[in-house]
């Protein structure tokens, strides 16, 4: 059943009617219609709850964990509901006492241990998991439902994933359904993460996102689908708060990306980000479509290292003023010093901030592989040497550092076997990584990406914009708008967000080609 009507109550209380039989009867708490019905009726393992703000996510979330009280299974059923930090379960806390104490009046709080017990068994924990090494305090325990409160705002789904370890129970799961459940918003550290493993992108158009199928291990598909809520849904929210939706337009004046993300839930932007506002307004400047490489500039690499994190190798043409001719025929104009990155090498294994491990020869067989595939690196025809036209490139200074005669970027200049032919390493230089050089690369990057919009600088000074060939690059089209701000340096991005595409960048824009060379011919 779910709501049919709220009423007012003469203490000035809005109370939920169900209609049985045709009849209005009073209850508790139900699911409104709609998104709140489609998620306690979501027959999935694993389902989260998104949207704009205002949508009872909070709410049902609850009423699900609660769902399994009263149905026989005693102490068998653990629930354990997750934030962050212990301190943000305040308001979930009071929340739960207004939909507890009207049903169970004899259920008890535990305030030392933060968790609610029935006279039958059932409990209700409140907790916390910031970082992968506190699993500790939960290895070895079991739940039959677990939730996360906020999921984007872990930068990683390590916490998440480490919980599914603990979702068991001695009642078959047909009888006792295990379920992991979570509400989020489109925006924080985790937004890439979340955004990947829901294949979710822009405003929803539905209810109910596609269920996800995949087969573990064991042979057992494991399933998972996100449920979209609105403001819309929420009938009493609009009652006691009809204003609502026009109090977010007005925290989000002059900001029309957050007010993408805070009012119709749109995946393609974050609120808060780093860069989203700048992409919302110029993405259609700073977005272009390959060219032909022209033959005169300054190319360059940029470089930074991973192992189990992603390594992300970029490259760049630097305009000396000269024209560029598009793959179409058409023909733009450039500015001296305008950057153009024009290619990317990004070691991930497919899902968002995960390495694949390479050794560096790896590595190095990647890097020079595609600039093989892109032409960049060629035979000459008639002396049977290999030429290539990204000859200098700048890396973060970490890999210089040695240890027992051994550095990263001494391994990198060794030579590599590709398809039976030997080719060089790479020669890299240091970056110039000094005390805030982090947060210099984020104001350069902002500088240069707004610099792309006609008009927007040209009018102060002759600016240096930042073009990136989206086609060539759908990693940086990927991580970058979305980045979000570092929450202690506003002035930086998140480092615990996937950020090396973000850094290989900021080397790139420190990095001065000048002394070296200005031009060369293919």
């Amino acid at each position: 059943m779910f709501v049919s009507e709220f009423r007012l109550s003469p203490g000035g209380v809005f109370i939920p009617f169900v209609r049985d039989g045709g009849e209005l009867v009073q209850v508790a708490m139900a699911p409104m219609v709609g998104a709140q019905e489609a998620f306690l009726m979501a027959p999935e393992r694993e389902v989260g709850i998104c949207g704009n703000r205002g949508g009872g996510k909070t709410q049902i979330m609850l009423v699900d964990a609660l769902s399994g009280v009263g149905r026989g299974f005693g102490s068998n059923y653990k629930a354990i509901l997750i934030r962050r930090s212990q301190r943000e379960m305040t308001d979930i806390i009071t929340m739960s006492e207004s939909l507890i104490r009207p049903i169970w009046p004899k259920a008890q709080f535990n305030k030392v241990k933060n968790y609610w017990q029935w006279p039958t068994g059932e409990t209700l924990e409140f907790s916390y998991f910031d970082t992968p090494d506190q699993f500790g305090l939960y290895q070895g325990k079991a739940f039959a439902w677990i939730g996360f409160e906020e999921l984007t705002l872990w930068p990683t789904l390590a916490c998440y994933l480490l919980m599914f370890s603990t979702l068991r129970a001695p009642i078959p799961t047909e009888i006792m359904p295990r379920k992991v459940r979570f509400t989020c918003n489109p925006s924080g550290p985790g937004h890439n993460a979340v955004k990947h493993r829901f294949k979710l992108s822009g405003v929803p158009e539905a209810i109910c996102g596609p269920c996800i199928s995949e087969v573990g291990k064991d042979g057992v598909p494991a399933t998972r689908r996100m449920i979209y809520c609105s403001y819309d849904d929420n009938a009493l929210l609009k009652q006691t708060e009809p204003e609502y939706m026009r109090r977010i337009e007005t925290a989000c004046e002059g900001d029309a990306a957050k007010l993408h993300a805070w009012k119709y839930g749109d995946w393609d932007i974050v609120s808060g980000g780093a860069f989203d506002s700048i992409f919302f307004d110029y993405g259609k400047y700073i977005y272009v479509r390959p060219f032909k490489l022209p033959p005169s500039g300054r190319l360059f690499m940029s470089y930074d290292h991973g192992s189990s994190k992603p390594y992300a190798c970029l490259f760049w043409w630097e305009s000396d003023g000269c024209d560029i001719v598009f793959e179409d025929g058409r023909v733009r104009s450039t500015l001296p010093g305008d950057l153009f990155l024009i290619g990317e090498v990004y070691g991930f294994n497919g899902r968002p901030d995960e390495g694949l491990k390479s050794s560096i020869a790896q590595i190095i067989v990647a890097i020079q592989s595609y600039k093989i595939s892109r032409g960049w690196r060629w035979r000459d025809p008639f002396s049977g040497k290999w030429k290539d036209v990204f000859r200098r490139g700048v890396a973060d200074r970490a890999i210089f550092d040695q240890l027992n005669e051994f550095s990263v970027s001494a391994e990198f200049e060794r030579p590599v076997l590709i398809n039976g032919e030997t080719h060089p390493g790479i020669h890299w230089e240091e970056s110039d990584k000094f005390p805030g050089s982090r947060a210099a690369g984020f104001a350069l990057m902002r500088e240069r990406l707004v610099a792309t919009a006609p008009g927007k600088e040209s009018h102060i000074r002759e600016a240096k914009g930042m073009f990136v060939v989206a086609d060539h690059c759908p990693q940086f089209v990927r991580t970058i708008p979305v980045l979000p701000r570092d929450k202690k340096n506003p002035d930086t991005v998140e480092s615990s967000a996937e950020d090396h595409i973000f850094d290989s960048c900021a080397y790139a824009l420190r990095y001065d080609t000048r002394p070296r060379f200005s031009s060369r011919r293919l």
